[in-house]
């Protein structure tokens, strides 16, 4: 195997350190993971808002923007999906020896997979994160909870800010904007992506913890009863997790300049975001204010 030599973040990398003989497989995983992460979502994002719409008839900002979030996660499941009909989750040199195309023509449709797919990860992230602060904006009111709401509307606003720099980065950050996933375009040249993955996946973690922390004792001085509150904040307390899974990609992510991206970049990104915070939001409709 030869250096990939081209304008992208992968110049330099040599494939010959890699173990040509492993033909292991993460593609099944692949496809298994997101068909049910596909079915829970549509089910709950469905279930949610007939319940808010058609039941208790009290549908605000954040079902909507919640319901949008399910859309874009859909549609990232279903680029996760698309790569791996073309070999995402197997070795480089396994595509390459089936198709019998070189290492750029073999990554070159998994890459606008993944090009198009991260756009639709934190589009997706983001309208999570702004439905999470729009339902604390609407159970805390103003009158006693000033400090609170000034927290949540500045990460909202953050998350916001960095989504608009997130996508600005992702679609500009070659020149021209196909040398992203055509490594063979002549006179390629591309920014240091992964750098900036650092500092979006720095305040994804920040944003997180906000989040999760900032409500809890809010939601102890609530008037209901102790059990419930002691539940409530069990419940909230799962949303930790989105906390550690950010920080588990965070030190994954120079495992995107691997050689082998077609099957390191899914490591990366194996560690999924989940929305633990909205898993509690259906509660609190019953027991806030």
């Amino acid at each position: 195997m030869s250096n990939v030599t081209s304008g992208t973040y992968l110049a330099g990398v040599d494939l010959a350190e890699f173990n040509v003989a492993d033909t292991t497989s993460l593609t099944h995983i692949i496809i298994t993971l997101n068909i049910v992460f596909m079915t829970l979502v549509s089910i709950v994002a469905v279930l949610r808002i007939f319940i808010r719409i058609c039941v208790v008839h009290a549908a605000g900002l954040d079902d909507y923007l919640m319901v949008l979030a399910a859309v874009f996660a859909l549609i990232l499941s279903s680029f996760f999906l698309v790569g791996a009909s073309q070999g995402l989750g197997k070795h480089i040199w396994v595509i390459m020896d089936e198709s019998g195309a070189s290492f750029l023509t073999a990554t070159k449709h998994i890459t606008q997979s993944l090009y198009a797919g991260y756009l639709a990860y934190t589009t997706a992230i983001s309208l999570t994160k702004v439905s999470i602060a729009a339902s604390y904006l609407r159970i805390f009111p103003a009158v006693r909870n000033a400090h609170l709401r000034r927290l949540v509307i500045a990460t909202a606003a953050l998350v916001v800010t960095m989504w608009f720099c997130s996508i600005f980065a992702i679609i500009f950050e070659c020149r021209p904007v196909q040398a992203a996933w055509d490594w063979d375009v002549p006179n390629g040249n591309c920014i240091n992506i992964l750098g900036f993955f650092y500092v979006a996946a720095s305040t994804n973690i920040l944003t997180d913890l906000v989040l999760w922390v900032a409500p809890l004792s809010y939601f102890w001085r609530m008037n209901i009863r102790a059990r419930e509150k002691a539940l409530l904040c069990l419940l909230f307390s799962f949303a930790g997790f989105a906390c550690v899974a950010s920080i588990l990609r965070l030190s994954q992510i120079h495992d995107l300049r691997a050689g082998d991206l077609t099957c390191r970049c899914f490591q990366v990104s194996k560690y999924p975001q989940p929305s633990n915070c909205d898993q509690t939001i259906p509660w609190l409709r019953q027991t806030g204010p």
